[in-house]
């Protein structure tokens, strides 16, 4: 669906401090904890988004960003962690994904709240890739204890896109939950590979978003609006169609 390279994407803004995608970031040291893919996938991934990004990639390290395979578990690697944390002057760290990361059962609330006090212990930002267990969608959708849910202070599910044809990725960024901030509006990216390389990742426009199935995530309003900047005039029909609803929904 896009969620590691999209992880890989924030962290390589953050580290270099660049405005991307309508995106507004404010550079710090960021540490990317991988527990999925292996060096030389990860390696390629990182080339392929530095060289959209154009963010010269002779050493990442000089850029702030420091990744790390990893093999041991967060709470055991706690120790470990806080010495890169404070070498490298880090302010955020990236962890690709929980299920893999987590120590104990993480249908618990006592092994994901271990877990999440032994991150909150090392007083940085942190950005978490999970997976759901469920056909459905929203943060109940999450695999394990609904203490994910409880200690995370947002939430944003991705979810994929599939009206692009092979060789192009599309994903949808519904934010289910937020602490002390609005919650955002969807948000979505696409991207094309040449063979296996990925040659363009950009943020879809609203008007985008809205001829895909990422469609049915939009407030309704939020697609009246945009459809009325795309067409002058619209009538009652012409919107209830639109926004595929009965008229007697849209006509008041």
């Amino acid at each position: 669906s896009g969620k590691s390279y999209y992880a890989l994407y924030l962290a390589l803004l953050a580290a270099n401090g660049k405005d991307h995608g309508g995106l507004t970031i404010e550079q710090t040291g960021t540490l990317y904890l991988d527990y999925e893919a292996n060096e030389n996938d990860a390696r390629r991934r990182r080339q392929d988004l530095c060289d959209v990004l154009e963010i010269p990639i002779d050493s990442l390290e000089d850029l702030g960003i420091y990744y790390k395979f990893m093999d041991k578990n967060l709470v055991d690697s706690a120790d470990k962690i806080r010495e890169w944390i404070d070498r490298y002057n880090i302010g955020q760290i990236v962890v690709d994904s929980v299920g893999a990361a987590f120590k104990g059962d993480v249908t618990t609330q006592e092994s994901v709240s271990r877990n999440f006090e032994v991150l909150r212990g090392l007083r940085v930002s942190a950005l978490l890739v999970d997976h759901s267990n469920k056909t459905d969608t929203g943060p109940d959708a999450l695999y394990g204890s609904v203490f994910k849910k409880n200690w995370s202070r947002n939430m944003f599910e991705v979810l994929r896109i599939d009206d692009f044809p092979i060789g192009e990725f599309g994903f949808s960024l519904v934010h289910w939950k937020a602490n002390n901030q609005p919650i955002q509006d969807v948000m979505a990216w696409h991207g094309k590979f040449d063979g296996t390389h990925l040659v363009s990742f950009e943020r879809m426009t609203e008007y985008q978003i809205q001829n895909t199935d990422a469609k049915k995530h939009l407030k309704s309003w939020d697609v009246v609006r945009v459809a009325l900047t795309r067409n002058k005039e619209l009538t009652s029909m012409e919107i209830a169609d639109y926004l595929e609803k009965p008229l007697s929904n849209v006509q008041p």
